[in-house]
């Protein structure tokens, strides 16, 4: 099914997830995982060279915030960043085993993806989960897209896991130092409900969010 192209202020009523006001908290939450970003990078010495460094907390057994860090020297370095961001809307039959076995590969992939800077997951208030992807450059980013570990996540996992799914495109202009900066330019929604999934995109303003006088 081919993606349908949402006006700016568009509503759509039958699907709730696709309100603007949601976009709104969806960026604070990112303004917020950059920030823990860099927090952490400047408190932390170098992780060991070609692997990623994992923090969660409170624990690794049950996370409330991940930080996977796989070139601090990178993102600390002025310089835009390129921006992914993930809201997913978890479903109550979700299979959660097999998410996390999924979960775990992905992890063990990410050092093989040239540009890929951090991965960044929070488990929000409402149980639904959020990612925050940074990368190097567009091109690093298309290149993650396109890997077989992600097609197979975007095939297994979100449609078994979660009832719809917004994903953000953006940038960090001034780096992970500047989090009030970032600027999402795109968002897509996914309804897993659907048969075939349902799809959209929205474009959205740079210097002024569309969302920001409603």
């Amino acid at each position: 099914m081919s993606e349908i192209e949402l006006d700016p202020q568009e509503v759509l009523a039958d699907r709730p997830f696709t309100n603007l006001h949601h976009s709104m908290l969806d960026m604070q939450v990112m303004r917020y995982l950059v920030t823990t970003v860099c927090l952490t990078l400047e408190h932390a010495t170098d992780p060991p060279a070609g692997r990623p460094v994992t923090l969660y907390q409170p624990g690794p057994e049950q996370w409330m915030l991940r930080r996977v860090l796989l070139n601090p020297e990178r993102m600390m370095a002025p310089g835009s960043l390129t921006v992914v961001g993930f809201f997913g809307q978890r479903s109550p039959s979700a299979d959660l085993g097999h998410a996390q076995r999924l979960d775990r590969e992905m992890l063990d992939d990410l050092a093989a993806h040239d540009g890929l800077l951090c991965y960044v997951s929070i488990q929000l208030v409402t149980s639904n989960y959020a990612n925050l992807v940074l990368f190097d450059s567009p091109e690093a980013k298309d290149r993650f897209g396109a890997s077989p570990r992600h097609a197979a996540a975007l095939s297994e996992l979100l449609p078994g896991l979660y009832t719809s799914a917004r994903i953000y495109n953006g940038a960090l202009p001034h780096g992970v130092r500047c989090p009030d900066a970032l600027q999402l330019h795109l968002v897509k929604y996914y309804d897993y409900r659907s048969i075939p999934v349902w799809r959209a995109r929205r474009p959205l303003t740079v210097e002024e969010p569309a969302w920001a006088n409603r």
